[in-house]
């Protein structure tokens, strides 16, 4: 009996960072899987990224290049265009830590029934590109992401089911997806962390270069999803900011 394998939508969004897309559309190309739906959103980049993308348009399902709202406005045209049963959001710069992972875990060593949330570890790679460290994943509990925030588990590294998948909200710059997760968490049955990376996380992006935003969303989405009990993550988020506003003066 021939085992039908899962289609897996990938969406990438990018705006004005073709260097960065090349390495991620690459990542996408090698994967031995073969049902994947790639979709890539662009927000009307003017550095020669939509030319980078026309010249794959035979390997690309889905394309467009329009002014949006920001990152997550992008990941949301994204889900209205995936058909596949599985979505993964990567996006420019990120890139799968070789060509077997899809494989590895949609075909050969995963049984998936029942579950609709999967995700796995990351490699952390440094500025200079060195591979410093691998980070493991929480349990998709409230407990988790109420303590850890985006610390329970690495975005890129996710597949969601696409009976489960929710559009992010725009209010947030940077931490629609922790809203996200709280959004996922109780249509989440049955979630399954597999035993290698997913991933290479790259340290120096946005959150990092917006550090003070961060935080102060992160504690937005605390109290509003979480009341008294989002104190729980307080301490840390405060701690983190004072120490990064006394440092940068």
């Amino acid at each position: 009996m021939i085992k039908i394998v899962p289609k897996i939508s990938i969406i990438t969004v990018v705006f004005n960072a073709k260097e960065d897309l090349k390495k991620t559309m690459q990542s996408v190309f090698a994967q031995t899987y073969d049902n994947i739906e790639y979709i890539i959103i662009d927000g009307g980049s003017t550095d020669g990224t939509v030319d980078v993308i026309k010249s794959y348009k035979d390997k690309i399902s889905y394309f467009i290049s329009e002014k949006d709202e920001g990152i997550y406005d992008a990941m949301n045209k994204g889900i209205e265009q995936a058909k596949g049963e599985w979505l993964n959001f990567l996006n420019a710069g990120d890139v799968f830590v070789d060509s077997q992972v899809l494989g590895n875990i949609f075909k050969n060593s995963i049984d998936i029934d029942n579950i609709n949330l999967l995700y796995g570890s990351i490699v952390v790679r440094d500025t200079s590109g060195k591979d410093i460290a691998i980070v493991k994943p929480k349990k998709f509990i409230k407990l988790n992401i109420v303590f850890w925030g985006t610390g329970t588990l690495c975005h890129q590294a996710m597949f969601v089911s696409s009976d489960i998948i929710e559009k992010y909200s725009l209010k947030y710059k940077l931490k629609g997806e922790l809203n996200w997760y709280f959004d996922l968490l109780p249509k989440v049955k049955k979630f399954k962390i597999v035993d290698f990376p997913v991933v290479v996380y790259s340290l120096g992006g946005t959150g990092e270069q917006n550090y003070r935003l961060n935080h102060l969303e992160t504690i937005d989405v605390m109290f509003k999803r979480n009341g008294i009990f989002g104190i729980l993550s307080m301490p840390f988020i405060v701690y983190s900011l004072l120490k990064h506003i006394i440092k940068r003066g």
